[in-house]
């Protein structure tokens, strides 16, 4: 039935509605499918709110953040992510209390969907939710913690994806994406 069966075409489109930086609105300017914003070096918090409109199968988001050091990691977002997830050794996404889902819940849609999704740095404030070994070794696993406390960010690609045929063997694919490239804030560098 597998080889029978037809995916259906990607319909969707994700437009950024507003950026929050450390609990600040942001002003930034769109060009295209890559937006353009101004914060400091290094920001605790990051808070998009996305608009989606249009089909999708098993869709969900998630941010692929890449690093001035070249080093990058993904990050699930916990309002469209089916499973609950921690982060080990500071910035390693963790599937908590064993749970195999690896799909998202967004399905077809009638109307338009707004979703927030937050990027934060590791920070004391955020909650420890567990220390244990995991594959023979001591770990901390954090709640909120998206980026390594000493990285800066290059860029995000925001990204919504589907997994059409409901199989995590099935290539994921993106429905559509936004890149977010900041642009850093030379006075507020200045008065730090």
């Amino acid at each position: 039935m597998d080889n029978l069966s037809t995916i259906p075409k990607k319909k969707g489109k994700l437009t950024l509605l507003s950026i929050k930086v450390d609990d600040e609105k942001c002003h930034f300017e769109e060009k295209g499918n890559e937006v353009f914003f101004t914060c400091t070096e290094k920001p605790n918090r990051l808070e998009l709110k996305v608009r989606f409109e249009g089909e999708v199968r098993n869709g969900f988001l998630d941010a692929f953040v890449k690093y001035t050091n070249d080093l990058f990691t993904y990050i699930p977002d916990s309002n469209t992510y089916l499973s609950d997830f921690g982060f080990t050794n500071c910035y390693r996404l963790t599937i908590l209390e064993g749970k195999k889902f690896d799909t998202g819940i967004l399905q077809t849609i009638d109307k338009p969907l707004e979703l927030s999704f937050d990027i934060v740095l590791l920070t004391e404030s955020n909650t420890l939710i567990a220390a244990g070994i995991v594959d023979g070794q001591m770990k901390q696993i954090y709640k909120n913690c998206s980026v390594p406390k000493d990285f800066v960010v290059d860029f995000i690609d925001v990204r919504l994806y589907e997994d059409p045929s409901f199989k995590p063997s099935f290539k994921r694919r993106i429905v559509d994406q936004i890149t977010l490239t900041p642009r850093r804030d030379s006075k507020k560098d200045r008065q730090s």
